[in-house]
């Protein structure tokens, strides 16, 4: 890799740096959570998963299971988010000038004894 040759080089390669080095430690971060969640509340994720398995393989849920029970929690508590320029923005982006989700969506129990 070659040496930026500008400061503004410089700037943008250590942005950049940075910006990868977050994303690996929100991921990382993220899995584990999932983890902790999939060992600390096993039966609740159970209970509470709708999702099919053909069988289900051992006693403690997948991190993919554990996400597949959280993803529609996380996405309704974002986009209810306080309506702010900058939400009001990512919600036009995503959903149109004129569409915003109608969310339908109850706590799962695991959720709700976790509170």
């Amino acid at each position: 890799m070659k040496k930026p040759k500008t400061a503004h080089g410089f700037r943008v390669v250590r942005g950049a740096w940075k910006a990868q080095e977050g994303f690996v430690t929100l991921a990382t971060i993220a899995q584990g959570l999932l983890q902790m969640i999939a060992l600390k509340q096993t039966q609740h994720v159970w209970k509470q998963s709708h999702a099919f398995l053909r069988t289900k393989s051992r006693e403690l849920p997948s991190e993919k299971t554990v996400k597949q029970l959280l993803a529609p929690f996380i996405v309704h508590n974002f986009v209810d988010l306080a309506t702010g320029g900058t939400m009001r923005e990512i919600r036009k982006h995503l959903f149109g000038a004129n569409t915003l989700p109608s969310v339908q969506w109850e706590k799962p129990d695991a959720i709700k004894h976790a509170a």
